[in-house]
């Protein structure tokens, strides 16, 4: 709240656009415990095998956000605030469905007969180790895009303006490679701990080959229909331009943000988050030094920044690959010897449960 105005400022965004960013981030920001709560809880639930019910009250939530959207925005004359205070009530709706699924899931596992403190005190070192990585490498990816934001923005609000809307475009193959790193993160935890790895490998493979599919076809979408996607956003001429030469080029390495996703769901359900973590941070890391060179100190433009995004995606993905197959015989190793593997933190509390009861 007190940062907000100044961070967008320092941006170099002009005047009208950071206070509206502002107004937006001191609504939004005020909302961000149920952000936490929804995405946590459903994790949970997601780490038991049910994907539905999250899907569904996700669903909901988004639905109710659409709704929302241009009745505060338009109809009561809110505008930015308005779109800020409709995430913010669709965000809560959805963290109290969230909450309320878990009780009765919990109920059906028999979760509710853990004896909470003394499970808190046994386990969040352990849950602190696991997650700690992941969250570094996200908090730090935000922070990047934040610094990327001050580079482009060096040619004018438009291609800033080319990229947010590019983001909105990038979400649908974005959340379908999410879907299935999440539900390759519950199959590698659930079968690690049943002493199943030859069952990690498969599921892997599978997951790469009905993915990289989807991803493809997005990707020939995203190059052959580039001016469409835009215009059906926008229409000032300038900002589809730049448009037009990001989705381009994206497109070009779109696989690999699938293979990026798909991997870390596969390390996070092996809880081996560490290794990672460094080549995740490391690669969109990458971004700043070669945007900044070429695009502002060689004077090559804004392309020069989606060149960047695209090879660090590219980078990311098969270093990730050629990671997961130099793991791989350590998630056997501790399979093999029946220890209890580093369960992610979606799958921590009912592996011991659930997984009792896989073949």
């Amino acid at each position: 709240l007190y940062f907000s105005r100044r961070i967008f400022i320092w941006m170099n965004l002009n005047v009208p656009v950071a206070e509206g960013a502002a107004n937006y981030a001191a609504i939004f920001s005020l909302g961000l415990v149920f952000v936490f709560m929804m995405q946590n809880t459903e994790h949970i639930i997601r780490g038991m095998g049910n994907t539905r019910t999250p899907m569904i009250i996700t669903g909901i939530s988004l639905t109710l956000n659409i709704a929302l959207d241009p009745l505060f925005m338009f109809v009561f004359g809110m505008g930015l605030k308005g779109a800020a205070l409709a995430t913010l009530i669709s965000q809560a709706i959805g963290a109290i469905l969230m909450e309320y699924a878990l009780i009765h899931l919990s109920r059906r596992y028999r979760l509710c007969e853990t004896n909470s403190e003394r499970f808190h005190l046994n386990h969040i070192f352990r849950f602190a180790r696991i997650g700690a990585p992941t969250a570094f490498s996200t908090a730090m990816f935000s922070l990047i895009y934040l610094l990327l934001a001050d580079i482009i923005a060096r040619f004018g609000d438009a291609p800033l303006a080319a990229i947010g809307i590019g983001h909105r475009i990038e979400t649908i193959p974005y959340f379908i490679s999410m879907g299935f790193a999440m539900a390759l993160s519950t199959m590698v935890g659930q079968n690690l701990g049943a002493g199943r790895p030859d069952r990690v490998k498969e599921s892997v493979f599978v997951c790469l080959k009905i993915l990289s599919g989807l991803m493809i076809t997005f990707s020939l979408l995203m190059f052959f229909f580039a001016e469409t996607l835009y215009s059906f956003f926008i229409s000032d001429s300038g900002i589809i331009t730049h448009g037009i030469a990001y989705l381009k080029i994206i497109a070009l390495f779109e696989v690999f943000l699938g293979f990026e996703l798909v991997f870390e769901g596969a390390f996070s359900g092996a809880g081996d988050t560490q290794a990672p973590m460094w080549l995740i941070f490391g690669g969109t890391l990458f971004r700043l030094p070669v945007a900044y060179f070429f695009a502002v100190y060689w004077e090559m433009g804004t392309e020069a920044v989606w060149w960047a995004i695209s090879l660090s995606t590219f980078i990311k993905g098969s270093g990730l690959a050629i990671l997961f197959k130099k793991r791989l015989p350590g998630w056997r190793l501790l399979s093999d010897q029946k220890q209890q593997p580093k369960a992610n933190t979606e799958t921590l509390v009912v592996s011991q449960i659930v997984n009792r009861k896989v073949p």
